[in-house]
């Protein structure tokens, strides 16, 4: 990913979480695997491939913005982007409410 709006961060972070997740839930390691590829592939490629496609086109907006001197339009500009990505990567508030728990299971629940 590039370096752009802490994605990569940010997905590590929920990859390790997920991981965590599956092999609590599972007693078989590579049922495990396979059901953190299954969840998390799709969520991470699609956040590359729109990092891909949008980082430079979205730079060069708010750049232009920024040398017009139209501070309030850039802002608004990385505003929509980040919703953007917010709903794409799976942490916007809608989503992060309706799905289930990643919390890994303990032997007290």
């Amino acid at each position: 990913m590039h370096p752009f709006g802490s994605n990569g961060a940010s997905q590590a972070i929920i990859d390790a979480r997920v991981l965590a997740f599956q092999l609590a839930a599972h007693t078989d390691q590579q049922a495990a695997l396979q059901a953190y590829e299954s969840t998390r592939l799709p969520v991470a490629s699609g956040v590359q491939l729109a990092d891909r496609r949008q980082a430079d086109e979205v730079m060069a907006k708010v750049s232009a913005y920024a040398r017009q001197r139209e501070h309030g339009n850039a802002a608004l500009a990385l505003k929509a982007v980040e919703a953007g990505y917010k709903k794409l990567a799976g942490f916007d508030a809608d989503t992060l409410n309706s799905r289930p728990s990643w919390n890994a299971p303990t032997a007290h629940s």
